[in-house]
């Protein structure tokens, strides 16, 4: 059974052109994390509540039982391998490097509507709901070199009644 415990970790020093910034405050930590989970979504704001949310109310999962890697445009450039050939290389050995090091059992990745990331692509192709339909991609690329974790793709998008109000869609394929 996981036991989550607490411990405390403080700033031992805060500097910014050589002149200390604040007194030093004492932080939470996780003692014994045991994390079986690795998530990976984007960093835009707008879902930071539902990303956050999202691996205890839907994956069942506790603090210390996840490692949850925030990059900009979140999966995206493990979709277009070709497209972002330096980008994709890194992330996927990111998340390889992640599930080697702790137990990991599940690499779950959650893309979002509107995501501004795909800006950085050479092309215009951005369509809509190009996020959602790249994700099949991403399962593609990363169930072979995850052989054994269970790779879970996840999409968020605005619910219509409140912007910036989120609901989940789980694509069909993986």
């Amino acid at each position: 059974m996981f036991e989550f415990r607490m411990g405390r970790a403080q700033i031992v020093g805060s500097y910014c052109n050589g002149r200390s910034l604040m007194k030093s405050p004492v932080f939470r930590v996780i003692s014994n994390p045991r994390p079986t989970a690795v998530i990976v979504t984007c960093i835009d704001p707008r879902f930071e509540e539902a990303f956050d949310e999202f691996p205890i109310k839907v994956l069942g999962l506790k603090k210390g039982q996840y490692i949850h890697m925030k990059i900009g445009g979140g999966p995206t450039p493990l979709a277009h391998p070709k497209g972002m050939p330096s980008r994709c290389k890194y992330l996927a050995k990111q998340v390889k490097f992640t599930c080697t090091k702790f137990p990991i059992t599940r690499a779950v990745f959650i893309s979002h509507e509107d995501c501004a990331y795909y800006s950085q692509f050479p092309c215009s192709c951005h369509a809509s709901d190009k996020e959602r339909r790249d994700l099949p991609n991403v399962g593609s690329l990363m169930q072979p070199l995850l052989p054994s974790q269970r790779v879970e793709l996840y999409h968020f998008k605005f619910t219509p009644e409140v912007f910036g109000g989120s609901q989940l869609r789980r694509p069909i394929g993986h």
